[in-house]
């Protein structure tokens, strides 16, 4: 039994030897996360930044071969070099990282109140590679104008009052491409506000009188609206889209016991046919008689063949006999 184990135990050892070779041999290739950026290329030997066991050291970075004291006072960039002399003493590790790669970013974020305010305003001493990416030749440097919190890139206010009148939104704010805004380009303002982008108001009037409502607004897919045609003024307002202002009472009034929902008439959302019978009863046997022998087996829509007259005025089909106002037959056969 005990020879099993002392090969095992062998084989095992002989593993971790050559695990430790390689490591020697291409340390990075074994224990690195990924490239160095193609600034720290020349370093070739692990230890010149970490220390075993204890992984990357500050220290190290202000050896002789590196980042000393005289080279970071001469750098090109005077503010980045404020910086680094200004926290000499602290952890290189605080606000750098490594091993993302040739191109990547070897900067990482930090609280930025440990920074002086000489050094704040001076944003772009650090994140020009950002600016250069986002602005190229767009705004000026004073990053602050816009960019109101060192947490958040994406937390901004802009006071649109210093550029009224000097720059058009376009120059900023690219045009969206569809065709509603590709007619007012350039004249933003005509729709929007400065203080809230999603806040919209459009005088209508300075609309040709060709323009249908369609062409900005998708028109809705609902069964009351695929009955009606494009145009939509005949229901709505410009100003206000809702309630709408459909004139119902051309073809019946909803006054008085006729307010109801509108399925009360028009069932499973059928608008070109109505129904009277859903409140009134003409199921009697003598009713269906006297329909049906006339060959008249749908007679819920009782305005086709009826009259009636409501405050005056006359629905229905007025070649019929009439009802009055009160729905009572006015023939007394």
């Amino acid at each position: 039994m005990k020879k099993p184990a002392t090969i095992t135990l062998l084989i095992s050892l002989a593993v971790l030897i050559i695990i430790w070779v390689i490591g020697l041999r291409f340390p990075t290739h074994l224990y690195s996360t990924g490239d160095l950026h193609k600034d720290h290329q020349g370093i070739k030997n692990c230890r010149q930044c970490h220390i075993p066991f204890k992984g990357a050291n500050s220290s190290l970075c202000m050896t002789s071969d590196c980042h000393t004291f005289d080279r970071l006072s001469h750098l090109a960039n005077k503010p980045l070099a404020d910086l680094h002399i200004s926290y000499i003493d602290k952890d290189c590790l605080d606000c750098h990282t490594e091993h993302q790669g040739m191109t990547g970013k070897i900067t990482k974020s930090f609280d930025h109140k440990i920074l002086a305010i000489r050094i704040l305003d001076e944003c772009a001493a650090c994140h020009i590679a950002d600016y250069q990416k986002f602005h190229p030749n767009r705004y000026n440097t004073d990053c602050k104008l816009c960019h109101i919190s060192t947490t958040g890139w994406k937390i901004i206010s802009f006071n649109h009052n210093t550029i009224l009148g000097k720059m058009s939104c376009i120059s900023c704010h690219p045009l969206p491409s569809d065709n509603k805004h590709q007619q007012y380009a350039e004249t933003c303002e005509t729709c929007h506000v400065t203080d809230d982008w999603r806040k919209t108001h459009f005088n209508h009037d300075a609309l040709i009188s060709t323009q249908t409502c369609v062409e900005c607004h998708k028109k809705p897919e609902d069964d009351l609206h695929k009955t009606i045609s494009e145009d939509c003024k005949t229901c709505h307002l410009t100003k206000k889209w809702k309630p709408a202002i459909f004139d119902h009472d051309k073809y019946f009034p909803l006054a008085g016991d006729h307010y109801v929902s509108c399925n009360t008439c028009h069932q499973n959302s059928n608008y070109k046919q109505y129904t009277c019978l859903n409140c009134h009863e003409h199921n009697t046997p003598h009713i269906r008689h006297e329909h049906e022998e006339h060959g008249i087996y749908d007679y819920g829509a009782c305005l086709r063949c009826h009259q009636m007259s409501i405050n005056g005025k006359i629905y229905g089909n007025p070649q019929a006999e009439g009802f009055d106002d009160e729905g009572e037959d006015g023939d007394e056969d």
